[in-house]
C-alpha cells in the first residue's frame, strides 16, 4: 500500500522497555517466561519489577513513568541476557530447554527479522531495516549493585540490588519521585512479600550467584555487589552492540543486499549519551550499512509542553549543534537518518507548534532525514478536562505525540515543510532554512565533484498549505478571489513549480561556487 502512495519504508523492529507485560511493547509474553519470569498476572507491577499503566492505580500516571522501567529489575534482566546472558548467566539455559538463554533470545530475535525481511525482499520501496528500536545495556556496566544508576530521579528510584531483593519477595521502601527531581514521598514496595518469577529457583542472579537469602533469617545478601562492572578499556557499545549489529545485518543481508542496516544505538541506564556515536564498521565488506539515532528535545518531552520562557536562541543553537555531532560521528559512507523525532501535543496550537518547528529547522540545517514519531489513527483528545489532561491521546502510557487527533492534523503548520526529495549526484546542501510562520524558504547548493558542462537537476516539495490560500473578498467592480501564491528566486538556472503536484524542478549550470533558491509568499489578485 505504502508504494501506491510513493512512499518509502524503512522497517523498524520496534520495542520499549522489552514488552508490554514490562510496561512497553516489543517481545512476546514467553520471551520472559523462558528466563524465568511470571506473566500470568500483575506480579511484575506488584512487586516493582515493573510499572505497567494498566494495573496504575494511583490518580494519573506521570508522564513518561514508563521509561523507569529501564532500570527496573524485569526489564534490566531481559536485556542483559539478551545481549550479555554467555557472560552474566553462564550455564543458564531458556526455561524448558537445554539452549543458553542468550543464545535461545538471540536466535529468536534473528528468526523474526528472517521471516519478515523474507516477506518484503521484492518490495522495491523497501530501503532497510533498524537493528531494534532503543534497546538497553540492562544491568551491563554497573559498577556497584547498591547505588542508585537511573539517569533522571522519577517514579520509584532503586537500586539494582533493590530491584533484586524486590522481585525476590521482599518489601523494599524507596524514594518516590512523582515528577522529575521532585522527591514526593519514602514508598513501600511489594508490600505483600511477592515474587517476580515463577519459583523462587528460577531466580537468575540468584542462581548466578549474585546474591543468596538466608535461609535462617531471609536476609538477602549481596555476594558480588560489583558483578556486572566491565573491564578496564571495554564498554558495552564495543563488546555487545557491535557484533549484534554484524548478526542483524547478515541475516537482512541475505534476503536482499539492496537492503540498508541501518544500526540504531541503545539507550544507557547509566549515563544519557547526547550524542550516540555510530559503529565504525569495515567500510571495505560492501554492506550497505547506516545509522538511525533517535532525537527529542528532552526538556519538552518529559515535561510534556513547550516552554516559552527559555532563551530561544541558545537552545537552537544547541539542537543544531547536538545533531551535528551526531551525524558527523559516522562514516561518510552511513546514510544518518533520526529514526525517531516529534513533539508531545499539550497546551496550546501555536505551543506545540513552535516546539515542532524548533526541532525540525535543528534537522533541517544538518540536512538530516529524519521520521517524525508518531501517527496514531485512534489518537483522541476528545475526552479532555478542564485542565488539559488527556485520558485518551495515543493509547499508550498517557503519551501524545501523533500527528493526527480525532480526524485532523496537528502542527501541521511545522510538519509540513518544504524539503529537496531528489538531486544530480555531487550536488551537497550548504544552507537550508525554512519559516513556518511566513513561508520563506532558502535552499543553497553546491558542487562538490566536477562534471564538465553537466546540467544538475534538482526536485523540490513544496506545500501548497503554505502558499496558496484562497479568500474571497468584494471590490466595487464586484466579487473577486485574492490569494497568497508562490513567489521563486533563483540566483541561476530555470525554476518550474507544478502546483497541482506541489513540486519544483530547478535545472542549472554546475558551479563550485553553488546555487541558491528562494521560496515566498506573492500575493496574487486573481
Amino acid at each position: 500500500m505504502a508504494a501506491s502512495f510513493g512512499l518509502y519504508v524503512m522497517i523498524d523492529p520496534h520495542q520499549d522497555v522489552w514488552s508490554r507485560f514490562t510496561g512497553g511493547d516489543g517481545a512476546p509474553w514467553w520471551t520472559l517466561e523462558a528466563a524465568g519470569f511470571d506473566t500470568s498476572s500483575s506480579v511484575l507491577h506488584d512487586t516493582g519489577s515493573a510499572v505497567l499503566h494498566q494495573h496504575w492505580n494511583d490518580g494519573e500516571m506521570p508522564k513518561m513513568l514508563w521509561t523507569t522501567n529501564y532500570w527496573k529489575l524485569a526489564t534490566a534482566t531481559m536485556f542483559t541476557l539478551f545481549f550479555a546472558g554467555s557472560d552474566y548467566a553462564l550455564g543458564i539455559p531458556a526455561l524448558n530447554t537445554t539452549i543458553p538463554i542468550q543464545e535461545f533470545l538471540h536466535g529468536q530475535y534473528l528468526e523474526f527479522i528472517d521471516v519478515v525481511a523474507a516477506a518484503v525482499k521484492d518490495s522495491p520501496n523497501v530501503l532497510g531495516f533498524g537493528t531494534m528500536n532503543e534497546p538497553s545495556n540492562g544491568f551491563v556496566g554497573v559498577e556497584d549493585l547498591t547505588e542508585v544508576h537511573s539517569p533522571t530521579l522519577h517514579g520509584h528510584v532503586l537500586s539494582g540490588f533493590d530491584s533484586m531483593r524486590l522481585g525476590s519477595g521482599e518489601s523494599v521502601n524507596v524514594s518516590y519521585f512523582p515528577s522529575h527531581f521532585y522527591h514526593g514521598s519514602i514508598a513501600t514496595l511489594n508490600p505483600n512479600a511477592k515474587i517476580a518469577y515463577l519459583s523462587s529457583d528460577l531466580d537468575v542472579w540468584k542462581r548466578a550467584g549474585v546474591y543468596e537469602i538466608d535461609e535462617v533469617s531471609g536476609k538477602r545478601n549481596l555476594l558480588r555487589p560489583g558483578y556486572f562492572s566491565l573491564a578496564p578499556g571495554e564498554t558495552f557499545a564495543t563488546k555487545y552492540m557491535f557484533p549484534f549489529y554484524k548478526k542483524v545485518q547478515q541475516v537482512i543481508e541475505r534476503n536482499n543486499p539492496e537492503f540498508v542496516t541501518y544500526a540504531e544505538p541503545y539507550f544507557d541506564t547509566i549515563s544519557v549519551d547526547m550524542s550516540p556515536k555510530a559503529p565504525l564498521f569495515d567500510e571495505s565488506s560492501g554492506a550497505k550499512l547506516g545509522f538511525a539515532p533517535h532525537w527529542y528535545d528532552a526538556l519538552t518531552l518529559f515535561i510534556g509542553h513547550y516552554s516559552s520562557f527559555l532563551f530561544a536562541g541558545l537552545i537552537d543553537w544547541f539542537f543544531k549543534k547536538n545533531l551535528n555531532e551526531i551525524k558527523n560521528g559516522a562514516l561518510d559512507t552511513m546514510h544518518v537518518v533520526i529514526g525517531e523525532t516529534g513533539v508531545p501535543y499539550f497546551g496550546s496550537t501555536k505551543d506545540y507548534t513552535i516546539s515542532l518547528d524548533r526541532t525540525l529547522k535543528a534537522m533541517e540545517a544538518n540536512y538530516l532525514d529524519y521520521t517524525l514519531w508518531c501517527y496514531e489513527s485512534k489518537n483522541s483528545q476528545s475526552s479532555w478536562n478542564g485542565e488539559n489532561s488527556p485520558s485518551l491521546g495515543d493509547l499508550w502510557n498517557g503519551e501524545d505525540l501523533s500527528l493526527y487527533s480525532d480526524g485532523r492534523g496537528r502542527g501541521l503548520q511545522a510538519a509540513l515543510r518544504p524539503f529537496l526529495y531528489q538531486y544530480s549526484t555531487g550536488l551537497e546542501v550548504t544552507y537550508q532554512h525554512f519559516d513556518a510562520f511566513t513561508g520563506a524558504y532558502k535552499l543553497v547548493l553546491r558542487g562538490n565533484v566536477e562534471c564538465g558542462d553537466c546540467i544538475d537537476t534538482v526536485f523540490l516539495f513544496v506545500p501548497s498549505c503554505h502558499y496558496y490560500r484562497w479568500v474571497k473578498f468584494t471590490l466595487s467592480s464586484g466579487e473577486r478571489h485574492y490569494y497568497r501564491g508562490v513567489h521563486l528566486t533563483a540566483s541561476s538556472g530555470e525554476v518550474h513549480h507544478d502546483r497541482a503536484s506541489q513540486t519544483i524542478k530547478w535545472t542549472f549550470p554546475r558551479i563550485e561556487e553553488g546555487h541558491s533558491l528562494t521560496i515566498s509568499t506573492a500575493e496574487i489578485i486573481d
